[in-house]
């Protein structure tokens, strides 16, 4: 798959952020982003997600509805199939 440095960097950073927060939830331990990386995550999110292969998005499982003015935390995990 041939993508550029900004998508695979995107990619990242929405790995770490979905998995960060499923292991402090699973850990019962805090986990607090600053929000220039929340907002950077989100601005991606609801494009990415969208658009895998079905095969790759059942990994994420179905979005999970946050409210609008949720947190963006919790609009990021709730987009992944995790319930905020």
């Amino acid at each position: 798959m041939t993508l550029t440095n900004e998508v695979w960097g995107r990619i990242a950073l929405t790995e770490m952020v979905v998995h960060g927060w499923d292991l402090a939830t699973a850990t019962d331990q805090p986990f607090d982003l600053p929000e220039p990386a929340l907002r950077a995550c989100w601005e991606y999110v609801p494009e990415f997600l969208p658009n895998l292969r079905a095969a790759v998005r059942a990994s994420w499982g179905p979005a999970v509805p946050a409210p609008p003015d949720a947190p963006l935390l919790d609009r990021i995990v709730g987009m992944s199939g995790r319930k905020p």
